[in-house]
């Protein structure tokens, strides 16, 4: 895994962790209104760093026609963000 990648990791599993506390405690009526802006601040940086990290990260997409130990490129390989 590379830095970059493990970073990303990182952030999302910590954003997961925070959003499973803000719902348990929304669901217990203890969520209070700085805590829900503070993890809306948390949340839009973090769609920040997804974004840049998904401009950073190209994937290509290829596929096996017929034998599976030799597989062919696309004729015009789609590319999509990663």
């Amino acid at each position: 895994m590379t830095t970059s990648n493990t970073a990303m990791a990182f952030a999302l599993r910590s954003a997961q962790w925070k959003l499973d506390e803000a719902a348990f405690a929304a669901g217990a009526g203890r969520l209070c209104q700085e805590d829900a802006r503070e993890l809306a601040e948390q949340l839009a940086q973090l769609a920040g760093h997804v974004r840049k990290y998904a401009e950073a990260h190209v994937t290509i997409d290829v596929t096996s026609h017929g034998d599976e130990d030799t597989p062919e490129p696309l004729t015009s390989p789609e590319v999509t963000p990663h």
